[in-house]
């Protein structure tokens, strides 16, 4: 993340903001949630947003930002919202429809699909005997999706 900061386009000032405002919230303001998986999702999807803050970076970090990205989405399904907002704003800020092919995306979209062809591959009994306990403990799953 210091990296995709140190390389951004925007201004030592805002980029000195940006930091600050990083620490604190993944610091001070989740002292006492420090790693739980929201946390740590919401520390990967900023790495999705910085990385289109500087120049083109290489193939290599591009790959890198959408694997971060996807594990946290892995942690945390639901929460493919951000990512999607992310890309949708990009998308309308730029207009420029073929980013949506970008290659942290692809890679975001080729992660999440192994990782549940795994799930179903490999560990089909997490489907039949997690999944349904883990709805009837969550009751909220039951409700309807803007109640979650």
């Amino acid at each position: 993340m210091i990296h995709l900061l140190a390389t951004s386009a925007i201004g030592a000032a805002h980029r000195a903001t940006l930091f600050a405002a990083v620490l604190e919230a993944f610091f001070v303001l989740a002292l006492a949630e420090f790693g739980q998986r929201e946390h740590l999702m919401l520390m990967l999807m900023l790495m999705l947003a910085l990385g289109d803050l500087g120049p083109r970076a290489g193939w290599g970090e591009r790959i890198s930002i959408g694997l971060t990205a996807a594990r946290g989405l892995m942690l945390k399904p639901y929460f493919t919202v951000i990512p999607a907002g992310i890309i949708l704003a990009r998308l309308a800020r730029d207009r420029q429809w073929q980013r949506l092919f970008d290659l942290p995306n692809l890679v975001i979209g080729i992660a999440l699909l192994s990782y549940v062809g795994l799930i179903v591959l490999v560990h089909p009994a997490y489907l039949n005997e997690i999944v349904p306990p883990a709805r009837l403990v969550y009751a909220a799953y039951d409700g309807h999706p803007l109640a979650l």
